[in-house]
Formats: structure tokens, C-alpha cells, sequence
């Protein structure tokens, strides 16, 4: 007996990556992720993906929520709090933070609005206070 399971990304045009589990004798898990997409946008749905799995949030009640959540921590995973204060040393431009962290502009929004933990709030002030007032 087979199931399948996907994951869909509400606003994206069309789905970029899914979770496939099939159960069988012997369980596997296969992550699908859609061609075309660029080695940053790749980075940043596998790691979605895998957060979900972790979670074990593939048919979540609160999907909404569930999403949010998983973002965050995608975000969070995907740009450490150092290299995110290495990069806006020279640029605060989302695009070019994205190409620099290697992740899509989606993650460096979220990553920059979530940050939750007053210490990351700090470090991220120092270093905007460090370049507007050399």
C-alpha cells in the first residue's frame, strides 16, 4: 500500500518542491524538486522540505501557520546570524543579499523579519549602525 504526500507553496506559480513517502516493506522518502529553478532557489526548497519532514508536518491541521513556522526556520538554517551580518556589511539590497547567501529573496525577507531572539536583533543593528556611522 503506497501514499503520497505533497507539499504546495501558496502564491508560487506552480509547485517547486514536494514530499513523496511511500510506504512499503521498505519506507523511503523522495524529495522532488521542479527544473529550472536556480542552485539558490534549489537550496531554499529542499530545505523546506526537509524542515517539513522533520517536523512531520506533512498533513498539518494549521496549514497556514505550519507554513509560517517552517519558513522561519528554513530561514533561519539557510542564512546563519553571521554571515547575514557579513553581507549587510556591503549591500542591504534583498537581491543582491540573495545572491550572496546563496538562498531567494523570500528567505532573506523572512529571515530579516523573524528574528525573534534580541541578541540577533542586536548584532543586525551594530553592523547598520557600524556602516551608516563608520
Amino acid at each position: 500500500m503506497a501514499q503520497h504526500a505533497e507539499v504546495h507553496y501558496p502564491g508560487a506559480q506552480g509547485m517547486i518542491g514536494h514530499m513523496s513517502r511511500r510506504l512499503t516493506r521498505n519506507t523511503s522518502l523522495t524529495i522532488t524538486i521542479a527544473a529550472g529553478l536556480k542552485q539558490r532557489e534549489r537550496n531554499a526548497a529542499l530545505m523546506h522540505e526537509v524542515v517539513h519532514l522533520e517536523r512531520g508536518s506533512v498533513h498539518s491541521a494549521d496549514t497556514e501557520r505550519e507554513e509560517q513556522v517552517v519558513c522561519e526556520e528554513t530561514a533561519r538554517r539557510l542564512i546563519p546570524l553571521t554571515a547575514l551580518t557579513d553581507a549587510l556589511r556591503w549591500t542591504r539590497d534583498l537581491h543582491q543579499l540573495a545572491i550572496e547567501l546563496h538562498c531567494t529573496v523570500d528567505v532573506v525577507s523572512t529571515r530579516l523579519a523573524t528574528m525573534h531572539h534580541p541578541a540577533e536583533r542586536a548584532a543586525v543593528r551594530r553592523v547598520l549602525d557600524d556602516v551608516e556611522h563608520p
